[in-house]
């Protein structure tokens, strides 16, 4: 279904991608609220990620119950092909702390996430994250300390120091 905004045509997906920014990361699911719908996590500027099932027939998300507490966990990524997300505690844009970053190992069936490592970002305002698969790093971006820091992915998905 395509909808006009302004003379500017936007499919409904690509529409849903914008509104949910980057940082909504799919999982595929062990089994799904509806036939077809993923789980998705969902970076937040509260206290805790969103998760919830797309259904893509509909473009609708059905929210879950908030899976852990994190303050600001603004920006959430995930290494191909393996059941853990990376968060970012974007904290400290102030400069009165450090940012961190969340290694979460996920249930993709309910939801759930359980930590395996927290590390300090090296600076304030973490907001974003990437991973390089192929050297298994993640890289952490302070927005508030305008620097970036580096972390080795250990072989059970936490973060090295």
């Amino acid at each position: 279904m395509i909808k006009r905004f302004n003379d500017i045509r936007i499919a409904r997906r690509s529409l849903l991608a914008l509104t949910l920014g980057a940082s909504a990361v799919p999982f595929a699911p062990l089994r799904a609220a509806a036939e077809g719908a993923v789980r998705v996590y969902i970076g937040t500027q509260g206290d805790a990620p969103a998760t919830g099932w797309f259904d893509p027939a509909s473009g609708r998300i059905t929210l879950d119950p908030p899976p852990a507490t994190i303050a600001r966990p603004s920006w959430i990524v995930r290494p191909p092909h393996r059941p853990i997300l990376y968060v970012a505690s974007e904290v400290g844009g102030d400069g009165a702390q450090h940012g961190s970053v969340f290694a979460l190992r996920t249930d993709p069936a309910t939801g759930a996430l359980t930590t395996l490592s927290q590390v300090d970002a090296g600076g304030g305002g973490t907001a974003h994250l990437s991973v390089d698969a192929r050297s298994m790093t993640l890289f952490a971006a302070n927005y508030g300390a305008g620097s970036i820091a580096s972390f080795p992915i250990l072989q059970d998905g936490s973060l090295g120091p």
